[in-house]
């Protein structure tokens, strides 16, 4: 069982008269995608976390069946594993270089935190599910959506928080960075 409470929490907790029965049991990360059981209320249907190759097939499959709404993007920089990051634009006449303001969806900045890309995911299928509703339609006619579920590849891969090179993501960027002994020694 890992403790949901971290142990410099748990004599103050335990002071203050709470009682630690929650447990997570163990928690591991999944051997496979959308499978078969309970019924999802999920834009696409799934009822498990995604492999990053679950991620990457899907983002696929929207491409090819919307080829006019989306297209598949590479972040320019692989990680320092060498692992490309995907991703997929979004928006009415995706080909065209028009312009158009950009909203950017950034999931999994800790590689253990599936839900973040799952919701990024969803997000992105929704979009398009919904695309001829008006007010998406009108979104998609006037911005571009930039989807990219899973940003730190490495640590997803492994499981961890941080990049293979100690560096946490969601501390570590460029502007006003601070060093801290939990966020890795440089920005990403």
């Amino acid at each position: 069982m890992i403790d949901a409470h971290p142990s410099r929490w748990k004599h103050r907790l335990l002071t203050a008269g709470a009682a630690l029965t929650l447990g997570l049991g163990a928690v591991v990360a999944p051997a496979t995608g959308a499978a078969a059981g309970p019924e999802s209320t999920l834009p696409s249907g799934n009822t498990d976390y995604r492999t990053l190759a679950d991620y990457e097939n899907d983002m696929a499959e929207l491409a090819a069946e919307h080829p006019t709404l989306v297209k598949p993007i590479t972040l320019p920089y692989k990680t320092t594993s060498g692992r490309t990051v995907r991703g997929i634009e979004i928006s009415r006449n995706v080909q065209a270089n028009d312009g158009k303001p950009v909203f950017v969806d950034v999931g999994m900045h800790h590689g253990n935190e599936w839900p973040s890309g799952e919701m990024t995911m969803e997000f992105a299928i929704d979009l398009v599910k919904n695309s001829r509703t008006p007010y998406v339609a009108n979104l998609l006619d006037r911005a571009r959506v930039v989807v990219v579920p899973v940003v730190n590849v490495d640590g997803f891969v492994r499981n961890r928080r941080q990049t293979d090179t100690n560096t946490d993501m969601n501390r570590n960027y460029g502007l006003g960075w601070t060093p801290l002994s939990s966020a890795g020694a440089a920005p990403w």
